[in-house]
């Protein structure tokens, strides 16, 4: 497990963490049927996994890994960053993350801040990420250690931020 840095600025306390990247299998599409499946029988893949919602035709699959990924979020983010609990505008947390994909095949930036959000601050964890903002930074790459940068920077104008 990797620490946390810490840093204070006029914005508010800055705490960066690094995520590496999910072992996961390989996925392929079933000609016939058009399933997706898992490929137990090659290789496990490094991934970021992106956010995912279920539509009218779920797939258990991807939600499986989307899930796994939230845990796997929650294995390396600092304590103090999973005990914070953003109430309102005084409170806001901004989340920024820097993505380092093993290859140019890979999810949307943007998915994989959404999908960081949810588990730190999703409703599953009694949370609300209304006041959660951020952005994501252009896709980078890196096929021997991919990874999520994440600086997590706590807005907190009264001093009292919800612990």
């Amino acid at each position: 497990m990797t620490s946390a840095e810490r840093r204070v600025s006029a914005a508010g306390e800055t705490l960066t963490f690094t995520i590496p990247a999910l072992p996961c299998w390989r996925r392929t599409k079933d000609k016939l049927t058009g399933k997706v499946r898992e490929r137990r029988d090659l290789p496990q893949v490094l991934k970021l996994v992106g956010y995912y919602s279920k539509g009218k035709v779920p797939n258990w699959v991807r939600s499986k890994e989307y899930d796994a990924w939230k845990d796997h979020v929650r294995l390396f983010a600092p304590l103090r960053i999973k005990r914070l609990n953003p109430r309102d505008k005084s409170s806001r947390v901004q989340v920024d993350v820097f993505c380092y994909f093993p290859s140019a095949n890979h999810s949307d930036p943007e998915n994989i801040r959404k999908g960081i959000v949810d588990a730190l601050f999703g409703r599953r964890q009694g949370k609300d990420d209304q006041w959660v903002f951020g952005y994501h930074h252009w896709p980078e790459y890196d096929g021997r250690q991919p990874r999520v940068e994440v600086h997590v920077t706590i807005h907190d104008a009264q001093g009292e931020l919800e612990l």
